[in-house]
C-alpha cells in the first residue's frame, strides 16, 4: 500500500472537494463557525472520524488566518 493512500482515488476526492468548499466559503466572507456547518452536510462516504474531522477544522483555521500568519 501506498504511504499517502488517502490522497489517491476515491479518497483524494473529498478531500479536493472539502478543500475547493472551503475556499469558496471563505472567499464569501463565511466565518469559521459557518464554514464547518456546512461542511458537516459533505461528509466523507464512510462517515466522520477523528482523522477527518481534525483535518476539515484545519483547512478552515488556514482558510480563515491572516495573510500575515504564514
Amino acid at each position: 500500500m501506498h504511504r499517502n493512500w488517502f490522497m489517491f482515488p476515491p479518497h483524494g476526492q473529498w478531500i479536493g472537494s472539502v478543500v475547493s468548499l472551503v475556499q469558496t466559503l471563505t472567499a464569501h466572507g463565511r466565518s469559521y463557525d459557518q464554514i464547518i456547518s456546512t461542511v458537516k452536510d459533505y461528509g466523507p462516504k464512510e462517515g466522520w472520524d477523528e482523522e477527518t474531522k481534525r483535518f476539515v477544522k484545519l483547512a478552515a483555521q488556514i482558510a480563515r488566518r491572516d495573510d500575515d500568519e504564514l
